[in-house]
């Protein structure tokens, strides 16, 4: 019964397609970098940290060792927050987005226990 639990599998998907976006939106952006585009390189960073905060450790040394100008350093972590900003503005009256972000499992921890 466990093996078949919906619950169980519904968020095991949900969270490796989040996952799996990140993961490419990290690897075009690093693709970027490469080739030297950093517009392209701070759009794809700015739409990847707001699914995976991870992309921060990524992005933080890859613009420090381009770039080494203190203020053009703090505009580019703008830039790649302002993704995050915009998703807590847009989705921050949502009464479930708190709990999202916090961790909390409150309706899962309930259904689990109910079975």
């Amino acid at each position: 019964m466990f093996l078949s639990s919906a619950a169980l599998f519904v968020i095991v998907f949900v969270v490796s397609q989040v996952d799996g976006f990140a993961l490419f939106l990290l690897l075009l952006g690093f693709y970027f970098y490469l080739k030297g585009n950093g517009k392209a390189f701070l759009l794809c960073y700015m739409i990847a940290m707001p699914s995976k905060m991870f992309a921060v450790f990524l992005f933080l040394p890859l613009v420090l060792l381009k770039e080494k100008r203190i203020p053009c350093i703090f505009a580019a972590l703008a830039l790649s927050f302002s993704g995050s900003i915009f998703s807590k503005l847009l989705f921050g009256a949502d009464p479930a987005h708190p709990a999202y972000i916090n961790g909390e499992r409150q309706p899962f921890n309930l259904f689990m226990r109910i079975r």
